[in-house]
């Protein structure tokens, strides 16, 4: 599995136990990793395919991908409360939210910077969301992602 994924795992997981440092640390050096990747002169959204263990495409952003990705983070519906987050299978997007977006919700109140969608066929979808102060917070969402799929010409 790529380092950085084992990272972001390390912040799931600081995420649930509340350990802001460690989450912190370990959500900047999955970051710094993910800049390194990426082509320095576009946005990009990032297809990584878990069993893989890779990034396997990079997708120019667009502004109907960063209005679905609003929308799709609009509809954030709970913190995720699980033990236990490692996905085995499935994709995850690294989407950049440009510009940064406001949330107003009971369980989180403040702005959304950049986000990392994790699918998998057989669990609730849920996102990784870093605000201004890069600190990840972890939400489930209810809107289908089918839409923000079908713009980034993924097969469901």
């Amino acid at each position: 599995m790529h380092t950085g994924w084992k990272q972001l795992s390390m912040i799931l997981l600081g995420c649930l136990l509340l350990i802001p440092h460690t989450a912190s640390h370990a959500a900047e050096t999955v970051k710094q990793e993910w800049r390194e990747q990426a082509q320095p002169a576009e946005q990009v959204v990032e297809v990584f395919d878990i069993k893989q263990g890779k990034v396997v495409e990079r997708i120019p952003y667009t502004a109907a991908i960063g209005e679905e990705a609003g929308r799709l983070l609009q509809s954030v519906s709970g913190l995720v409360t699980r033990i236990q987050i490692d996905p085995k299978k499935g994709t995850a997007l690294r989407i950049p939210i440009t510009p940064p977006l406001k949330l107003d919700k009971p369980f989180y109140k403040g702005m959304a910077v950049e986000m990392f969608v994790f699918l998998e066929r057989s669990e609730r979808p849920y996102v990784l969301v870093f605000n201004e102060e890069q600190k990840p917070i972890l939400m489930f969402f209810d809107r289908d992602p089918q839409a923000l799929m079908q713009l980034l010409h993924l097969q469901d």
